[in-house]
């Protein structure tokens, strides 16, 4: 409709130009413009009732800008997608509805039986790594908190943020062991006979079809139209690299696993060993470097790799049993077991083995109602950058060190810090033009988005760019593993936030997947930092900020 097409692009070129400092005549290639856009025209085509022509505009928009979005959702006019990439939107709602970078909104299913998918009003905003799921109501002037959870209805002009207090410990004049011990060599693998391979792609899209079914039975795809699906073609592709590894070609496993992650935004490496009837309904940011079992599900954002990334030897990734289902924004790290059908709900990241038939629930997914309130602010100064050639030397020497002790990265990763380096510099040359001209090939190419207002210093690391969001500053030896946002927060979503409602990050920090900093906050130097740690206040030097407390809940199985 008209009154939507011109709302959705006002509001998307508001937001560019708080962002960018001015706003581009070629605002319309911004993948927030193209991810509405495409948004829009499969909810026009649902609604006639012409379903196979929605689902290639939900395939397509997942390709071009990494978002995934049911196409019976009904949503006014006004919608802002400030990063689609990693979002997933199941949704009614009113007017002004904004949502953040990794953020999501879906159905809940009981008993085989969906419950129904969120109701929210006008003006709610969405923030990054948030979600909202189930039947519930959200009123008008709704802020979910970047890392918050809504599970349950909230009323008219209400903020919603995570209720767990952060674990800070002083690790000053102690070494912190990160690294854990391998969790034994690989299981037997079937992946070297092609046939087995086929068998197990069939298994997938057979899987494919019976979720179809029990989400949307009167739109449930055939097999050939599941068949030619993202999610099934990214597995097949898995598949054939994984073969392709077993047999010794390796040249060729890599260029099909570079497929999907240039296309897919997906990293699955080449000798991650899947069994049968794999699900994974939300590719873009998706991690899985594991050996699992028959039936795994992973919902958006999974993260099942090594502590240090997912480019590091099999046998230090996770080992995980038949039918385990991973939530939105949970993962699993390192040499750990998930036991037979076993459950990370949403926010659970874990570090230790899960027992057969057990429910991990994570704090982090508990949540407060209030009033939104301002962040604290920090004083932001901008510091000279060193010449071009010494920080691409430190950058690459950086990048060798890691590339030593956990495995090579691919050309996507460097490029992704390649192509920060150039907006960067030209952004501090007051090169806007050119620098968001470079931000926006990177974004496209890599899936990140790296402000190129941020101040990095040199011994940047990009370990996995798909579902990175970085807009602050950080000093010398910055390593970003992937699934993660720092940035600023205003009590107006629809405007990009300041430099000094930016976070600032000191030297020699790692941050880990699902980890969310925001706000005008600081980290000191070699601060160790957890996965799926949600920070919004002050870190001093050397301390240790644990991952919210996850309590099990076991269930016979039989």
């Amino acid at each position: 409709m008209p009154e939507h097409r011109a709302r959705d692009a006002a509001a998307c070129r508001n937001w560019q130009g708080s962002r960018h400092g001015y706003i581009p005549r070629t605002w319309w290639m911004d993948p927030s413009w193209i991810a509405v856009w495409l948004a829009r025209r499969s909810f026009a085509a649902s609604t006639r009732g012409r379903h196979r022509m929605a689902r290639l505009y939900v395939q397509l928009n997942s390709i071009l800008t990494g978002m995934d979005v049911e196409a019976d959702s009904k949503i006014g006019p006004g919608l802002l997608l400030t990063n689609p990439l990693g979002v997933s939107l199941w949704i009614d709602a009113g007017k002004d509805l904004t949502f953040h970078a990794l953020s999501g909104s879906g159905n809940t299913m009981r008993n085989g039986q969906l419950e129904g998918k969120p109701i929210v009003g006008d003006s709610v905003e969405f923030g990054s790594f948030s979600c909202a799921q189930g039947p519930i109501d959200l009123g008008d002037d709704v802020q979910i908190r970047p890392g918050a959870s809504a599970l349950r209805s909230v009323k008219s002009g209400l903020c919603v943020s995570q209720r767990v207090a952060m674990r800070i410990h002083n690790n000053t004049g102690e070494t912190l062991e990160l690294t854990e011990p391998p969790s034994g060599a690989p299981q037997p693998c079937s992946h070297r006979s092609l046939s087995v391979s086929l068998q197990h792609w069939r298994s997938d899209r057979d899987r494919l079809m019976n979720e179809a079914e029990k989400f949307s039975p009167d739109a449930k795809p055939g097999r050939l139209s599941a068949a030619l699906l993202n999610q099934n073609m990214a597995l097949l592709v898995h598949r054939l690299a994984h073969l392709c590894h077993m047999r010794n070609w390796r040249r060729v496993a890599n260029i099909l696993t570079g497929f999907n992650r240039w296309i897919f935004k997906l990293t699955i490496p080449p000798h991650a060993c899947l069994g049968p009837g794999v699900w994974l309904p939300h590719l873009a940011g998706t991690i899985v470097h594991a050996q699992t079992g028959p039936g795994l599900t992973g919902f958006a954002q999974t993260c099942l790799m090594p502590r240090h990334g997912p480019f590091a030897p099999l046998s230090h990734a996770p080992i995980v049993a038949e039918n385990v289902l991973i939530a939105a924004h949970a993962g699993a790290f390192g040499s750990v077991h998930l036991g037979a059908q076993s459950t990370l709900s949403r926010k659970a990241n874990i570090v230790e083995t899960v027992p057969p038939g057990t429910t991990v629930f994570a704090e982090a997914s508990a949540a407060i109602f209030g009033q939104p309130n301002a962040l604290p602010i920090r004083k932001a100064e901008t510091t000279k950058l060193p010449s071009w050639r010494a920080v691409k030397q430190e950058d690459h020497r950086a990048r060798l060190r890691f590339e030593t002790n956990y495995g090579k990265l691919p050309l996507q990763s460097r490029l992704a810090v390649h192509l920060f380096r150039k907006a960067q510099f030209a952004f501090h040359a007051n090169q806007i033009r050119k620098a968001r001209t470079y931000w926006l090939v990177s974004r496209y190419m890599t899936g990140a988005d790296i402000s190129a207002r941020s101040q990095i210093g040199p011994g940047f690391v990009v370990v996995c760019a798909p579902g990175v969001t970085f807009d602050g500053a950080a000093g010398r030896n910055l390593t970003l593993m992937g699934q993660l946002f720092v940035g600023g927060v205003t009590l107006d979503g629809r405007r990009a936030a300041t430099p000094a409602e930016t976070p600032e990050l000191g030297e020699n920090i790692t941050l880990y997947p699902h980890t969310v900093v925001y706000g005008g906050c600081t980290i000191g130097d070699k601060a160790t930092i957890d996965a799926g740690v949600t920070i919004s206040q002050d870190v001093p030097e050397e301390y240790y900020v644990a991952a919210p407390n996850v309590r099990n809940r076991t269930r016979r199985i039989g």
